[in-house]
C-alpha cells in the first residue's frame, strides 16, 4: 500500500514484475505465493504493444509446489505457456522486450543458465530481435550475444541482448550509495522510437556522473582492499557492453593507450568504490558476510590503466554502441 502511494506521487505509469520478495515466503505452493502480488498489482504474466515494439512481463520466480517454501529461477509452465501463446499473435519482425526478475540468459559471471525451460523460452523467441531485462542481482551487466552464440545457444534468435539492471537505491543491504559493481544509485532509461532501441543510465547522486567515473591511483591506499591495485586509474562504465569501444586514455590531446579489463587473477575484480564503502558499512553493522567484496564475481564494466611515473592526470574517452563519445578526466 505504501509503495502504491509513492507511485502516485511519481505521476508516471508503472508496470511491475514479480520478484522473489514479492512472493509470500511462507507459501506451500505457487498459487498462494503469488496471490498477494496479484491482489495489489494485477496479473503477474502480461504483455502489450508500445509503439511498434512489444513488451512482455513474466514471473520468473517458480515457487515450488512441494511445501519446501523455495523457488527456482526460471519460467514455470504457466509463464512459459503465456509467452508462447502471446508471441503467436506478434509479427516476427516486431522487436520484443521480455522483463523478468531473475536472469534467464547470459549473466554477470559470463555464464549461460542451463535449466531446460530457458531453452524452451529461447526457442519461443526464434527469428526475433529480443531484449531481456532483469533485476535480482542488484548490479549492471549488459551483453549482446555474438553470432556464434546465437547459432549455438540461441536456437535461431535473430538478435539477443541481455540487460541486468542495478538496484536504484544502491547497495541492497543498507541502500548505500553504490551497488556491488560500483554503479551508483540511479536508473536506466529505455528510449524507443519506431524500431530504434536506446538505453542510458541516470545517476541520482550528483557525486557520480551518468555514464562512468574514474578513480585516481592511491585513493584508497592503506585500506588493504581485496584485489585492488593502488597504482592504477580505474574506470567504471556502468552500461558498457561488448558492442562499445574500448575506453581510451588520452594525455595532452593524444591517445596513449587502451584501458584493459580490471580482471584480477582471482577472477574477483570487485569495484574499488564498493570495496571502500563495504568496510565502512560493515563497521556500522549494516553488511552481511555474503556481501564481502572478496567474493564478488567478474565485473564486466570495470577497466584500469597504469600510468607512467610522474603522470598526474588523464582523460578517458569511450564510444558507446550507438557511436556517441563519452569523456571524463581526473587529476591527482
Amino acid at each position: 500500500e505504501a509503495y502504491l502511494e509513492k507511485q502516485k506521487v511519481c505521476g508516471v505509469t508503472t508496470f511491475s514484475v514479480a520478484g522473489n520478495h514479492d512472493h509470500v515466503q511462507r507459501a506451500d505452493n505457487y498459487y498462494y505465493s503469488v496471490l498477494e502480488f496479484s491482489r495489489w498489482f494485477g496479473p503477474y504474466n502480461y504483455a502489450f504493444n508500445l509503439g511498434k515494439q512489444h513488451f512482455v512481463f513474466l514471473d520468473s520466480v517458480a515457487w515450488k509446489d512441494d511445501g519446501s517454501r523455495d523457488f527456482d529461477e526460471t519460467l514455470n509452465e504457466q509463464a512459459m505457456t503465456f509467452l508462447e501463446n502471446d508471441l503467436s499473435y506478434v509479427d516476427p519482425s516486431t522487436i520484443v522486450h521480455v522483463f523478468t526478475h531473475c536472469t534467464l540468459t547470459k549473466h554477470y559471471n559470463g555464464g549461460f543458465p542451463s535449466p531446460a525451460s530457458h531453452s524452451r523460452m529461447i526457442k519461443a523467441l526464434a527469428g526475433r530481435t529480443v531484449h531481456m531485462w532483469y533485476g535480482h542481482i542488484h548490479f549492471n551487466v549488459n551483453y549482446s550475444y555474438t553470432a556464434s552464440e546465437l547459432s549455438s545457444r540461441a536456437y535461431g534468435v535473430k538478435s539477443l541482448d541481455s540487460h541486468l539492471v542495478s538496484r536504484c537505491g544502491g547497495n541492497w543491504a543498507c541502500s548505500g550509495e553504490v551497488c556491488r559493481d560500483g554503479t551508483p544509485r540511479g536508473f536506466v532509461e529505455l528510449d524507443i522510437k519506431g524500431d530504434d532501441v536506446h538505453w542510458q543510465f541516470h545517476s541520482i547522486d550528483p557525486k557520480y556522473p551518468d555514464t562512468m567515473y574514474l578513480i585516481e591511483p592511491g585513493r584508497f591506499a592503506g585500506e588493504n582492499l581485496p584485489h585492488i591495485e593502488d597504482d592504477v586509474v580505474y574506470c567504471n562504465i556502468y552500461l558498457w557492453d561488448n558492442l562499445w569501444g574500448k575506453p581510451e586514455v588520452w594525455m595532452d590531446g593524444k591517445k596513449v593507450a587502451d584501458m584493459t579489463k580490471a580482471k584480477a587473477s582471482t577472477d574477483a575484480n570487485n569495484d574499488p568504490m564498493y570495496a571502500h564503502f563495504y568496510n565502512i558499512w560493515k563497521a556500522e553493522g549494516k553488511m552481511e558476510q555474503r556481501d564481502d567484496p572478496s567474493g564478488v564475481n567478474e565485473n564486466m564494466h570495470l577497466f584500469k590503466y597504469k600510468p607512467e611515473a610522474g603522470v598526474k592526470s588523464v582523460e578517458v574517452k569511450v564510444k558507446d554502441r550507438w557511436g556517441e563519445e563519452h569523456t571524463d578526466s581526473i587529476k591527482w
